[in-house]
């Protein structure tokens, strides 16, 4: 009897947790680099060939455009920790909120990187419409969030991860600990 084997297709993009994949620490003015890493190398892509029409080079499935979308989304869910945090050392015109802010940005670049790679599938997945619509408006906003990054460069910056602030589980309240 010959054995049978169920082949499944992996994804392209490797599923991580947020803690995996942040790119908030560090020096502000790379975060378009680094957050290509994470969402556009794996597919040969890079800051510049994602927004051209029908960009891919290699095959994609709804497998990849899902592990796009939950890592889109957890970066996307951790703009409000990085707010909160923000708010519980004091605001912006802090040293260490100004750090935070700058990570903020830097999220927002890889979160608006992952969304834009993902209405790419989509488009050449399904030709969702909402896709076709709002691809622009994140294209627009990635590119006033990496200006943002770049002004800031050589600025410390870091991630919510990484300050002792931690929310509360039973309330939206942050704490120091």
């Amino acid at each position: 009897m010959t054995p049978s084997h169920n082949l499944n297709k992996r994804a392209i993009l490797i599923p991580q947790a947020y803690q995996a994949f942040q790119i908030s620490d560090g020096l502000a003015g790379d975060c378009a680099r680094r957050a290509a890493n994470v969402f556009l190398t794996p597919y040969g892509l890079d800051q510049r060939t994602v927004l051209a029409p029908n960009p891919f080079r290699v095959r994609i499935d709804s497998t990849d455009l899902q592990v796009c979308q939950q890592m889109a989304k957890s970066a996307s869910d951790s703009e409000a920790s990085f707010n909160g945090a923000i708010s519980a050392v004091g605001g912006v015109n802090t040293a260490i909120g100004r750090e935070l802010q700058n990570g903020k940005i830097c999220n927002k670049v890889l979160k608006l990187t992952g969304q834009v790679l993902c209405l790419q599938m989509s488009i050449k997945l399904t030709q969702d419409p909402l896709a076709l619509s709002t691809i622009t408006d994140k294209i627009n906003n990635l590119q006033k969030n990496i200006n943002s990054d770049v002004l800031a460069a050589n600025q410390r910056q870091r991630s919510f991860l990484r300050t002792g602030i931690r929310t509360l589980r039973s309330s939206s309240a942050f704490r120091i600990i």
